[in-house]
């Protein structure tokens, strides 16, 4: 399990900056499709706060409300480099008991 959330860290921060490039660029088709990657791991691993503002920043895309998205959007590094911290304190711990 500690390797398993190390590397979806590592992956997730990437894809996070990816989200950042795609936002300022204004990249929609990168941002739903990098948006809804992440969203889908971090489901995956129960994130759900990183996983559902990634859920809505993908809607927004696929529903052409960029306005939205790219609001939404702009919140995520936040959101992820807190739930990243918090993963990385409970992967320290261990997972023994």
């Amino acid at each position: 399990m500690p390797e398993l959330i190390q590397f979806y860290i590592i992956e997730s921060k990437e894809r996070v900056g990816i989200i950042s490039k795609a936002e300022k660029e204004k990249d929609f088709q990168t941002l739903e499709f990098e948006t809804h990657t992440l969203g889908s791991s971090a489901l995956t691993l129960g994130n759900i706060a990183l996983s559902a503002i990634s859920r809505e920043i993908e809607l927004h895309c696929m529903q052409q409300q960029f306005d939205e998205a790219l609001e939404k959007s702009a919140l995520l590094p936040d959101i992820a480099s807190k739930s990243f911290s918090a993963l990385e304190t409970r992967n320290a711990q261990g997972f023994t008991k």
